[in-house]
């Protein structure tokens, strides 16, 4: 039988390594047993042998972003609640850091940009000059952009490009992805499908797919917007985001797909067509129902405009 102190690390890394692929319901398996084997009294040392944070907070960090990914929206909130909730306690920075930062994520995705600033506003207070500093200024900058705040794009652009500097490519594609949903926003469409490409080519980089589908959703609908207004092309961009979505069992990104064919089919007179798509898609969901993408996906069911 394995030692417990090494199989909480082999989960450890198994689940961290199966959340990039991705493999959500496979990653979260590990963590079921990671919450189970993990003691903060007994493990939280080894935070300091394997790595700068600790484990039980990464247990619970990467169950809460699994968890909206499958679909599961307000269980996220909670776990990763729990996760800012232990790694105060435990007095440790670096892991009150990263847990700071995933609850920006949680919020973010939730269209809580509220929650999502707030967290940013704590995380930037601690972060010093550490690795999540421009993590810091992403979040609490991708906040603004919905107010029009034309700086909130400059400040995401420099946050991403001081990542590049140290050479850190973990979720940069969808920070990327943030950067082009900013300009498509602000009418930069260029700008935006640039971003689009870079966080294309990070992928290829590191192999790291689990924003892939909404990069293939966000070019799709800014080739709508586009002058040339390529449906064709958008519609074939907006089918593979459904796809790949569905490959991943990424049911939050799916609703976000399905929503975006909605959109481009009433667009084209053919409204029935999309609400066929998306009714069993918001069907399947439980929770969440007050989020930003469940709302919205509502109202196309109902026939109202959502821009």
């Amino acid at each position: 039988m394995a030692e417990p102190n090494a199989l909480l690390q082999a989960h450890h890394a198994a689940w961290t390594t199966l959340f990039n692929l991705p493999k959500f319901s496979d990653c979260r398996e590990h963590i079921r047993h990671g919450l189970v084997l993990y003691d903060p009294a007994v493990h939280h040392s080894q935070t300091f042998a394997f790595g700068d944070h600790d484990p039980g907070v990464c247990c619970r960090i990467h169950d809460a972003t699994s968890l909206w990914m499958l679909g599961y929206s307000d269980q996220a909130v909670t776990r990763v609640g729990e996760a800012v909730e232990l790694a105060s306690s435990l007095k440790h920075p670096p892991s009150l850091m990263i847990a700071l930062a995933f609850a920006c994520f949680v919020h973010e995705w939730r269209g809580d940009l509220r929650q999502t600033a707030n967290y940013a506003a704590r995380l930037s207070t601690i972060a010093g000059q550490t690795r999540w500093t421009p993590v810091a200024g992403i979040m609490s900058a991708s906040a603004r952009i919905e107010k029009q705040d034309r700086t909130a794009v400059t400040e995401i652009r420099a946050c991403i490009d001081q990542l590049r500097a140290t050479g850190q490519h973990m979720r940069r594609p969808y920070y990327l992805a943030l950067l082009s949903d900013a300009h498509r926003r602000l009418g930069g469409l260029d700008e935006a499908l640039v971003a689009i490409d870079e966080a294309f080519a990070d992928i290829l980089i590191t192999g790291e797919r689990r924003w892939e589908a909404e990069l293939h959703r966000l070019r799709g609908e800014i080739l709508v917007l586009s002058s040339n207004g390529d449906t064709t092309a958008a519609e074939t961009l907006l089918k593979k985001a459904l796809h790949v979505a569905r490959e991943q069992e990424a049911k939050s990104l799916e609703l976000r797909a399905a929503a975006s064919l909605v959109r481009l089919y009433s667009a084209q007179g053919h409204r029935a067509k999309g609400q066929d798509l998306l009714a069993p898609v918001y069907g399947w969901f439980t929770e969440g129902l007050e989020t930003r993408d469940l709302k919205e996906a509502g109202a196309l069911l109902l026939g109202k405009a959502v821009s």
